[in-house]
């Protein structure tokens, strides 16, 4: 997936692999800008379920706004490859600074989790840390 071009992004890294995707540094042709791009692995593209998963996660992300969540810009398919293009917010893992984070961090982190908990109440699954960054500032 490296070097290749999905619509007008093209993919540079990969940032990290969870159940749900691979998720990609790439960047906006049009607009010159780094965004993140969260693809659903081939595997899962012929699944009806996860597809209409990754769809919904999409749309309800979309629907959300709070400083520490990440902005969805669109959702597309390009040759058989689902992708959604978000901003891309540099920072690190909380899962290696779990030890290290303050209590304040700690509530900022819980309180996303609560905002997200309480906007996608279609969903049964809910964010987990790993999930979630911490943004340079």
């Amino acid at each position: 997936m490296i070097g290749r071009t999905l619509s007008h992004y093209k993919v540079l890294e990969e940032i990290s692999r969870g159940g749900m995707g691979i998720v990609y540094k790439a960047l906006d042709l049009k607009l010159n800008r780094e965004v993140a791009l969260k693809v659903l692995p081939p595997e899962l593209v012929s699944d009806p379920d996860r597809k209409r998963r990754f769809v919904q996660e999409a749309q309800a992300a979309a629907a959300l706004k709070h400083p520490n969540i990440a902005v969805v810009y669109e959702i597309d398919e390009v040759d058989g490859v689902d992708f959604i293009a978000m901003e891309l917010i540099e920072g690190e893992k909380l899962r290696p600074v779990t030890n290290l984070e303050t209590s304040r961090a700690t509530r900022r982190r819980r309180s996303s989790c609560a905002h997200i908990r309480r906007r996608w109440k279609q969903f049964s699954r809910t964010p987990r840390p790993r999930g979630i960054g911490r943004a340079r500032r």
